[in-house]
């Protein structure tokens, strides 16, 4: 889904717990390659780590391998600084402003996609409390 390759397992375990997070994006695989080919586009390769992330979490709480909370931890460790106010910037003021609104403007565009692939793979709506894809949340 996320490469070219099919990715290698080293046990039926290890191709069951992928597919147990990853199988339900199937339903839309060009949902999932509009996605990606925007964090190319972006050099943002944060986008995907972050949606596989979503769905990691998302898996651990609806098997209840974990509580809503503890899935959700990792997710809220990151969103503690918003992403454009958290990457190096220019000390010109001009160029940092130009920076953090083309950073802005492609999160908005990777959170929409990111919406559309997990909605195309019945995975939403999120668990209450979960505001990663909110347009304040994903950042």
């Amino acid at each position: 889904l996320f490469a070219r390759r099919r990715p290698l397992f080293c046990s039926i375990g290890c191709r069951d717990k992928y597919e147990q997070i990853f199988g339900s994006l199937r339903a839309d695989v060009t949902a999932v390659r509009r996605f990606v080919q925007h964090a190319k586009r972006c050099s943002c390769s944060f986008y995907v780590l972050a949606l596989k992330l979503i769905c990691w979490a998302l898996s651990e709480a609806r098997t209840g391998m974990k509580s809503n909370d503890d899935a959700a931890a990792p997710l809220r460790a990151l969103h503690r600084r918003l992403y454009w106010d958290a990457v190096d910037n220019s000390e010109d003021a001009e160029v940092r402003k130009s920076h953090r609104l083309r950073l802005q403007l492609e999160a908005e565009e990777s959170r929409k996609l990111a919406l559309q692939v997990l909605e195309n793979g019945s995975m939403l709506p999120l668990p209450i409390g979960w505001d990663f894809l909110t347009s304040e949340g994903y950042a």
